[in-house]
């Protein structure tokens, strides 16, 4: 924002008198003007190795064995030009179904992630067989709810939500999310199953390849860890919004209504 637009957008607290210093979102033209910005950055890269939408990006190639080396072309523009990204939004080896192009919404602060190998993990689960578990939470301006699903060896699947009537972070309902699930699976005595979830940070918090800072979520982690303990053999996967729409459709479905609802197993 130049230095003369700044004071158009001074607004007042109890803490005093503030004004932006970069252009927030809500303004009328920040979209297209962003928009415009983006593709002057990225655009002889735009329709090849990435597209960029407004805020949203992603990485793609036709072949996985070409994907770190756009990525990395990616990542360079990234850094040249001081951008940085939420990696809360992360979305990793997505297949694009006919097209079978591999994409990644690129989301992330820290870059060097994807370098190293074997810290994301995106989940087969159709070629896996035995239990799994399936978890997400959703979060809205009044409530929070929070949904799994469980799917028997043979294919059956048991559906579980549950509403939440007091402030949560997304952060925080999607750990709870994983705890009612996993709590499900042992009340069932299952001692193999794996988990799969689109939160990265609970799932490689799990796993031990991201650390635990956030003291709201200290609690939680260390129940999950103590649910794991119930289990001879258990996994944490990471999977796609779009694999994991069951879990999520219970989630939001409970944390919009003012009643509990009654799911049936199918």
């Amino acid at each position: 924002m130049t230095k003369e637009d700044k004071v158009k957008t001074t607004f007042i607290t109890m803490q005093g008198t503030f004004c932006y210093k970069v252009m927030p979102f809500d303004l009328e033209n920040t979209g297209a003007t962003y928009q415009r910005a983006m593709v002057t950055l990225f655009h002889d890269m735009m329709r090849k190795q990435t597209d960029v939408y407004v805020d949203d990006m992603i990485a793609k190639s036709k072949k996985g064995e070409d994907h770190l080396v756009n990525l990395k072309l990616l990542f360079d523009r990234l850094k040249k030009y001081k951008l940085r990204l939420n990696s809360a939004k992360c979305t990793f080896g997505v297949k694009s179904g006919k097209l079978d192009l591999v994409i990644s919404s690129l989301t992330s602060n820290d870059l060097s992630l994807l370098i190293n190998d074997g810290i994301f993990q995106v989940g087969d689960e159709e070629e896996r067989l035995g239990w799994k578990m399936y978890f997400d939470g959703a979060v809205n301006s009044t409530r929070s709810g929070i949904g799994a699903t469980l799917i028997s060896s043979e294919g059956r699947h048991f559906p579980i939500a549950a509403k939440i009537d007091f402030p949560y972070s997304k952060k925080m309902a999607e750990y709870e999310a994983c705890i009612l699930g996993l709590q499900a699976v042992v009340d069932l005595k299952v001692k193999e199953s794996e988990v799969f979830g689109d939160s990265m940070l609970t799932i490689f918090q799990t796993l031990k390849q991201w650390k635990t800072k956030d003291t709201k979520l200290v609690l939680s982690h260390e129940y999950l860890e103590e649910l794991v303990e119930n289990f001879k053999n258990i996994s944490f996967m990471y999977t796609p919004c779009m694999k994991n729409q069951f879990a999520d459709a219970f989630a939001s479905m409970v944390s919009i209504t003012k009643e509990a609802l009654d799911f049936a197993s199918k």
